[in-house]
């Protein structure tokens, strides 16, 4: 009961923070569909690069830039805003669009706190993400990948996901996801 009445309060306080929002992205060819999250960055538009370059996403989601190294694609560049990462010790709440296989998804979202940073995640055999933090997380799942990772004290923009393992779930810094933003 607790747990459902502090997901509640969330979703209830998080809109009223002014900055990143959070949308599903499917994309889908003949034989595929694939869903992510897709976020805003000030004006920017992001999600993760593994998502984006996906065969099911060959010339639907269209980026102008993107680093493997840190599972980021910028869908639209533009202006990112603030860029300040976690603190130590930080609460944490996390945003997505779970879904299996392009069904509409409600936003969701789950709370944790950060564990470590400078993180290196094997994403798949051979593609290594590194410089990412971690935090628990209890319910984040395929889907919320892209989706926004906000400080619970505050509501900013702090990271973006790029993936889960057990109750840990790993995200690209904003610091490091505005430098790529900015780079191109």
């Amino acid at each position: 009961m607790t747990r459902i009445l502090s997901a509640l309060i969330l979703m209830l306080a998080f809109p009223l923070f002014a900055g990143a929002q959070t949308s599903q992205g499917v994309c889908l060819n003949d034989t595929k569909i694939s869903t992510a999250s897709i976020t805003s960055v000030g004006e920017a538009l992001v999600t993760v690069a593994h998502w984006a370059e996906l065969p099911a996403c060959a010339g639907q989601q269209s980026y102008t830039a993107s680093s493997r190294e840190y599972d980021i694609a910028v869908l639209k560049a533009a202006e990112p805003g603030e860029c300040r990462n976690v603190e130590p010790g930080e609460g944490l709440v996390y945003e997505g669009f779970p879904g299996d296989g392009g069904q509409e998804a409600e936003l969701e979202q789950d709370t944790g706190e950060l564990v470590s940073t400078g993180f290196e995640f094997e994403l798949e055999p051979g593609r290594l993400v590194k410089g990412l933090d971690v935090g628990t997380s209890s319910t984040v799942r395929a889907g919320y990948s892209g989706g926004a990772v906000r400080s619970k004290a505050d509501g900013r923009l702090v990271g973006i996901i790029v993936g889960q393992n057990g109750n840990y779930t790993a995200f690209t810094p904003i610091e490091t996801v505005c430098a790529i933003i900015r780079t191109g």
